[in-house]
């Protein structure tokens, strides 16, 4: 658990970086999420209450914040992050010590920073080689930084004396001289939504000094304002209404486990490994893959153990000791439970269900554990597959495999047609928007 941390969304993952635990402990770590997993990764300085900015190039600027506990000890110390390798460099562009601060990039690429807490502020540029710095007309604490064209940027909000209180409202810029009018106190604008305004409806102050005499540039402040507040990715691109879940039975297998992660990785197709407890210990590398790769993993039972009405006490030893391995390896425990050939009974059920798993079965039974023909296989997942099912495969089978080959086809059919692979998980998520497909889980 962490506060006091900068939040972004970069290259298809949140990246959570600073801050501090328990006790005002400033952290020297970042994390981020993949959709599946949270990751932990060391940052090169210690930043609570650090700025985050998200570049042009799609890389992130790490700075400022306390380096030492109880809110003590600001920095100047700032890092770059790269989304690809989840590594960082040092990018010494900060030289001021500052905490509660904001940064902005220009269109020309020089990098705005200003806002400090309790000492005095300075606005900063740095133009890719050299830093200067100004003196602001007032401290600010997370001030927002608005883009206003040109390579000018309003520097507005987040004044305060020595006691952390607000005072007036100031507006900084990069090119220019300060706004002496208090901008939100005397800000009179129309509706944005009304495209038939004057010139000069947009005005702060009963002088009419002007905002932005424009439709556009109005709205360019308005969504950047929203996107300070709302760390998210930006809207346009549909969400895929179809979704479903592969599934993989009885492995980890030596040679086949292997071959169906890269097939899962290359296609960036989300899949749930309900692995036997044996097979775990055997492979174990090949759990752990699973795990560091984001793919779900399930219990299968240690030794495939059946269940009838007579030995549910030991088929949940059996589950049991198949979670000691699983958490042995990956450090989680299974939350979800396929029984060995689906067989279930309420006596089983009831037992699950108490111990806090969900039992999952499947909608498409590809048999490919019998060998059946490839083409046989693909033709009845496509007859049979739509929004919610659950296609049970097997990656551990006696050689020869049909699944590998199967995997190459079907995926990037099932992708043409609408389909997101997700984890059962997510796919329980979605369980009120699929209907009656949600039959696959009990629980």
């Amino acid at each position: 658990a962490r506060t006091g941390h900068a939040l972004v969304w970069v290259n298809d993952h949140i990246l959570a970086v600073g801050g501090h635990t328990t006790g005002f402990v400033p952290s020297a770590t970042a994390e981020y999420y993949d959709g599946r997993h949270w990751h932990t990764i060391p940052t090169i300085y210690t930043h609570d209450t650090p700025f985050a900015l998200v570049l042009k190039d799609g890389d992130v600027l790490i700075g400022g914040g306390y380096e030492k506990d109880f809110g003590v000890g600001q920095t100047w110390g700032v890092e770059r992050y790269y989304p690809a390798t989840h590594s960082f460099t040092p990018a010494p562009i900060m030289d001021k010590k500052r905490a509660h601060a904001s940064a902005l990039e220009l269109e020309n690429g020089d990098i705005v920073i200003s806002g400090n807490w309790w000492t005095t502020d300075f606005t900063e540029i740095y133009n890719g080689s050299t830093t200067w710095a100004d003196t602001a007309s007032d401290n600010r604490s997370y001030p927002f930084i608005l883009p206003m064209g040109n390579d000018n940027a309003w520097i507005v909000g987040g004044t305060y004396d020595s006691y952390g209180d607000a005072t007036k409202n100031i507006v900084d810029q990069v090119k220019g001289e300060p706004l002496e009018v208090g901008l939100f106190a005397q800000w009179h604008p129309q509706s944005p939504l009304d495209r038939n305004v004057q010139a000069d409806a947009y005005r702060v102050g009963e002088n009419g000094v002007p905002l932005r005499q424009s439709y556009g540039a109005y709205m360019k402040v308005l969504s950047v304002l929203l996107s300070l507040f709302l760390a998210v990715p930006s809207a346009g691109a549909k969400k895929p209404v179809k979704y479903i879940a592969l599934t993989f039975d009885d492995g980890p297998h030596p040679k086949y486990t292997a071959q169906i992660l890269k097939i899962l990785y290359e296609n960036d197709a989300a899949a749930t490994f309900f692995v036997i407890g044996e097979n775990a210990e055997r492979y174990p590398e090949l759990v752990r893959a699973e795990y560091d790769l984001g793919f779900e993993i399930g219990n299968h039972t240690y030794s495939h153990f059946h269940s009838n009405e007579k030995n549910i006490n030991a088929l949940y030893g059996d589950i049991k000791k198949a979670d000691e391995v699983i958490r042995s390896i990956t450090g989680e425990t299974p939350k979800l439970f396929r029984p060995p050939e689906g067989k279930h009974n309420g006596g089983l059920d009831e037992i699950i269900k108490k111990s806090g798993k969900i039992t999952v079965l499947w909608t498409v039974d590809t048999r490919d554990w019998a060998h059946t023909n490839k083409e046989k296989i693909i033709e009845n997942i496509k007859n049979n597959v739509k929004n919610g099912s659950v296609i049970l495969f097997h990656d551990y089978i006696t050689p020869p495999s049909p699944t590998p080959d199967v995997l190459c086809k079907i995926i990037p059919y099932l992708k043409s047609q609408g389909y997101e692979f997700v984890t059962v998980t997510e796919l329980l998520r979605h369980k009120a928007d699929i209907g009656e497909s949600a039959s696959f889980f009990i629980g």
